[in-house]
């Protein structure tokens, strides 16, 4: 893709992301964020901001995949720099939630040029996902599992079950 054509996909995310939060706005909001590339359905409440890696090389914004009836509170980071992300159907996700696709080789340390790894993001249907949780990469969250807030995902979740903690780890069965 040409850097005009990502600077246009990015410029509709930074509309999309002025847009008020509020349910009244919320399908134009949607609008500009699937003008981005994004594939998100059409009754998707996203209150935003929603930050984004910014990539002239990847279609970053692309692989960012959010199923129907999903609710995302406000400042969510999506990280999917050369990855996937995808957020199943029905999904409630508070605010300060990050989802991190990309880590970096900790024993090849070649000045700041580390080499990156990046591994996608499934979140299946019916999860909750609490403030200020951290997903990282490879993660997936099974159907109607619920992740206590604060809690750094390092582990797959199964389904039905609540996680919490740092690392996150199983509290109970749903």
């Amino acid at each position: 893709m040409t850097a005009i054509f990502m600077m246009i996909k990015y410029t509709f995310l930074f509309i999309g992301n002025l847009i008020p939060g509020f349910q009244a706005f919320a399908p134009l909001k949607v609008i500009f964020y699937r003008l981005s590339g994004m594939k998100i359905s059409h009754d998707v409440q996203i209150v935003g901001p929603m930050q984004t890696d910014y990539s002239m090389t990847y279609d970053t914004l692309g692989s960012i995949s959010i199923g129907r009836e999903t609710y995302i509170a406000r400042d969510f980071r999506i990280s999917t720099y050369n990855s996937r992300v995808s957020i199943g159907e029905r999904c409630q996700i508070a605010s300060n939630v990050s989802l991190e696709t990309n880590t970096h080789e900790i024993y090849e340390r070649d000045g700041i040029h580390r080499k990156r790894i990046q591994k996608p993001i499934t979140i299946h249907n019916d999860v909750w996902i609490g403030a200020n949780a951290l997903i990282l990469p490879g993660i997936t969250i099974g159907e109607n599992a619920i992740v206590a807030g604060g809690a750094v995902v390092t582990k797959d979740v199964p389904a039905h079950v609540l996680v919490g903690g740092s690392p996150a780890r199983i509290i109970r069965e749903l």
